[in-house]
């Protein structure tokens, strides 16, 4: 049964998708950019910020998450953003708001999302509210949905299936931004918490993008990550730390042209100084 499931979701990847918006840059943890931003099928301790909704279900633990990047050196292509969460018997719920760009060009997210699990299968739902303000054009906003899906196959390999950018977002904003992207990723856990992470993903009128990363442990409460991604091509590095509840990431791209992003996420109340698993 699932393998039809498999099958239907690698057809929807190459299918056209009508012109509904979300915004172009979703802003990222620096957890996720050291991994080249792949991970719609990563299961880790720590619910995602704007990533598959559906790691919430698997979250062992839902910190303040803090988070500054800039995109290829340029304060204007910046993004700072807060998110947390919190476990309930019956399921995970996050909330996070996050600012890119500056005067003359900001985009506003507000976010709230749910995670829920039933046996191998987790899923989950984000509400984004968006707020486009573009100079003398003026301000532009409206809400989308993202819907994600986790399903394990086995002890070492997880499916990930996400829609993000979903409905008519109101204001005039399907004129000024993208359609929504659909993404299928796959994780694999190898010897020693090493994990390897796989993702494709589709925008209307754009290149598939591919995505790939890994993250291994180097030492108790220490975690080193590397990725790579096409559309752009981009290379990607980062390095995790977690100690006495307070973790910190950093991750940095490197684009043959445009130069170097670089990306800070610090966490605060994360609980163990190793990185747990299920």
């Amino acid at each position: 049964m699932w393998r039809c499931g498999v099958w239907a979701i690698v057809v929807l990847v190459g299918v056209p998708i009508p012109g509904w918006a979300t915004f172009e840059r979703i802003p990222c943890d620096a957890e996720s950019g050291g991994v080249a931003d792949a991970g719609t099928a990563r299961e880790t301790q720590f619910g995602r910020s704007f990533g598959n909704p559906a790691h919430l279900a698997r979250a062992l633990r839902c910190p303040l998450r803090i988070t500054a990047a800039r995109l290829y050196g340029m304060e204007s292509l910046g993004w700072r953003s807060l998110w947390g969460g919190r476990r309930f018997g019956w399921g995970t719920v996050g909330a996070g708001a996050a600012q890119f760009g500056e005067a003359g060009y900001r985009e506003l997210t507000l976010s709230a999302s749910l995670g829920m699990a039933r046996g191998a299968v987790a899923y989950g739902i984000r509400a984004r509210g968006l707020v486009l303000q573009i100079g003398h054009v003026g301000t532009r906003a409206g809400g989308v949905v993202d819907l994600g899906l986790l399903a394990r196959m086995n002890g070492r390999f997880t499916l990930g299936f996400l829609v993000s950018g979903l409905g008519p977002v109101g204001s005039g904003l399907e004129d000024t931004l993208p359609g929504p992207r659909i993404g299928l990723g796959g994780s694999m856990s190898g010897p020693g918490g090493a994990v390897a992470v796989l993702d494709v993903e589709q925008e209307p009128g754009r290149p598939r993008r591919i995505r790939f990363g890994v993250e291994v442990p180097a030492r108790r409460g220490i975690l080193l990550r590397a990725g790579r991604s096409t559309e752009p091509g981009e290379l990607s590095g980062g390095l995790g730390v977690r100690v006495h509840g307070i973790g910190v990431d950093v991750a940095v791209h490197w684009h043959s042209v445009l130069g170097f992003s670089e990306r800070v996420s610090v966490l605060l109340r994360c609980g163990a100084s190793s990185v747990e698993r299920r």
